[in-house]
């Protein structure tokens, strides 16, 4: 082979080489982008408006052992996304937040969205919040039965005995309330009617109180 020709030749597949570690570096970079994970870019992608799954996101942030979370947390209950609301009132709950919990009774004071209030009563029991006990008994005149439903459950949580007078005039409130989907089909259905629930929660408040 001349050795011009063994030359060119050499040239040519270095030249080879060299473009495709320069295309494995560049997919090596855009894989270590995928795979970033820390707080601060996962809030950056909680922050675009075209991320789609915001709500898994906030759900990933709450994983992190990082004190802005707090404040992530909070300002996420005003979210205009309900699941993102829903993952930030449970992440609270989860946490033992109750920092938040003034926050908490702001959106439980203006939502009427049930499965937001369902959330917030839960959290309101297992932080013995009772100072939302106005709030829930403001709530209980919803015309939604569910809400009402989480109402009474709540007072038999937190409740005191100032709050057993107007459970008792719930008791022979015979309806059990029930959730139908979009397609008209029945799902959701509490086990006892409002009325049923009314004298439970009276019992649970006066064994709390003896």
């Amino acid at each position: 082979m001349p050795k011009i020709l063994f030359i060119i030749l050499t040239i040519l597949l270095l030249s080879c080489n060299t473009k495709s570690d320069k295309k494995t570096d560049n997919r090596s970079t855009q894989t270590n982008k995928k795979i970033d994970k820390s707080f601060d870019s996962l809030v950056n992608v909680f922050n675009d408006t075209k991320t789609k799954n915001r709500g898994q996101i906030l759900y990933e942030l709450n994983e992190f052992d990082d004190k802005r979370k707090i404040n992530l947390l909070e300002n996420s209950l005003s979210d205009k996304d309900e699941f993102v609301k829903i993952i930030a009132i449970q992440s609270i709950r989860s946490n033992m937040q109750k920092v938040s919990s003034d926050k908490l009774l702001e959106l439980y004071i203006k939502t009427d969205n049930h499965t937001l209030i369902s959330n917030l009563s839960r959290t309101f029991a297992e932080f013995d919040f009772k100072k939302a006990i106005p709030a829930i008994l403001t709530k209980s005149e919803s015309e939604n039965s569910m809400i009402i439903y989480d109402c009474i459950w709540t007072l038999g949580e937190i409740g005191t005995e100032s709050e057993i007078s107007f459970l008792k005039e719930m008791v022979d409130n015979n309806v059990k309330p029930v959730i139908y989907d979009e397609d008209g089909f029945l799902s959701q259905s509490t086990e006892l009617t409002i009325g049923e629930l009314a004298l439970e929660s009276i019992e649970k408040i006066k064994k709390a109180s003896r």
